[in-house]
């Protein structure tokens, strides 16, 4: 069976600013490489913040925020009006960054991501130095899984499950739906399985065929009348 997809196989590269870098250096920066975000480092290399257009884009806002400062303002706001105000990444930059190890699965960054509500994830090695980068958008590519690739890591998952009964049970994938089909009888209930099956990495749904819970499903073969 095939091993999850991990940040490492997704990543990409990051660009790199010194803590003194200069606001226009950073702007510049963004743009001929075309990010959206850049590591801040300290002099050692290792990763101590990090700049995004959106912390760049509140100097074009400064005169506004300025002018609603106020006693009261949240924490939030008290950081844009000191990003707007700052002229190097020191000064600019968001600190502390939410990281990655190269070795989390796919499927864990895309839940922090989720319930910390960021667009991209720093990715950063054993010494705390920058690695790459992971995208929202990068974390889709396990959900365009071939599908043979999906079939087998399912036969596979069913041989273990089912042992001497696996091959009572015919695995057909289309567009990353799997449908289990009996090929005889067999004191089996499908149902049990799907979940397990759904839990393979690419799949976007398990079904039954013929199974009463399922009857809307109905599976045809491909174009050529293949299966799997």
């Amino acid at each position: 069976m095939s091993r999850p997809t991990l940040v490492r196989d997704l990543m990409r590269h990051l660009a790199v600013a010194p803590q003194d870098m200069w606001f226009r250096e950073m702007v510049r920066l963004i743009r001929d490489r075309s990010t959206d975000c850049l590591a801040v480092v300290d002099a050692r290399g290792r990763l101590v913040g990090v700049v995004t257009e959106e912390d760049l884009l509140l100097k074009l806002m400064r005169r506004w925020l300025e002018s609603r400062a106020a006693e009261s303002e949240s924490r939030a706001r008290r950081a844009e009006r000191r990003k707007a105000a700052g002229a190097t990444a020191r000064e600019v930059m968001t600190e502390p960054v939410l990281t990655a190890d190269p070795a989390l699965p796919a499927t864990e960054a895309a839940r922090l991501m989720r319930d910390r509500n960021v667009r991209h994830l720093l990715v950063v090695d054993r010494d705390g130095r920058p690695a790459g980068v992971v995208h929202r958008a990068d974390l889709l590519a396990p959900l365009l899984r071939p599908d043979e690739e999906i079939r087998q890591d399912v036969e596979d998952l069913l041989a273990r499950r089912l042992r001497a009964r696996a091959d009572a049970v015919s695995v057909h994938v289309e567009n990353g739906v799997v449908v289990l089909e009996r090929n005889r009888a067999v004191d089996l209930l499908l149902q049990d399985l799907l979940r397990d099956v759904e839990g393979v990495e690419g799949v976007l749904a398990a079904r039954a065929a013929g199974d009463q819970a399922h009857d809307r499903w109905e599976w045809s073969p491909g174009p050529r009348g293949e299966r799997g």
